[in-house]
């Protein structure tokens, strides 16, 4: 019996550091990578480099993240779907995330992706 309770002790102790790591390096949260709602709202207010203000941004679509743990940079690009008064528009961009001292990912630069488009 004893034996049985310290195996489940063992597995919940397991399952909730794996539940803990996961929660550190995923979602919304400041410390999280950059989720599509984060980005969708970093572009509506950074991104008027790539996306002029007559136009109205309507959903924005991650195609690719890739994370570098060593250099502490996140890469996610994005399509965007955009309109004016008369024409709709799709482009491309790269949004580069760099992590600061807290561990929380900065924005550093929205970046046009003439490759996809």
């Amino acid at each position: 019996m004893k034996k049985i309770l310290k195996l489940t002790l063992v597995v919940i102790i397991v399952i909730m550091t794996i539940f803990t790591i996961t929660a550190c390096e995923s979602g919304s949260g400041p410390r999280g990578i950059p989720d599509l709602e984060r980005i969708t709202n970093e572009l509506l207010e950074d991104g008027r480099s790539i996306i002029p203000n007559t136009e109205t941004i309507n959903s924005v679509e991650i195609i690719s993240e890739e994370t570098d743990r060593e250099t502490h940079t996140h890469r996610a690009a994005v399509l965007v779907h955009s309109k004016d008064d008369e024409v709709a528009f799709i482009r491309y961009a790269i949004m580069i995330y760099n992590r600061n001292e807290e561990r929380e990912w900065i924005l550093s630069g929205i970046n046009p992706d003439n490759q996809n488009q």
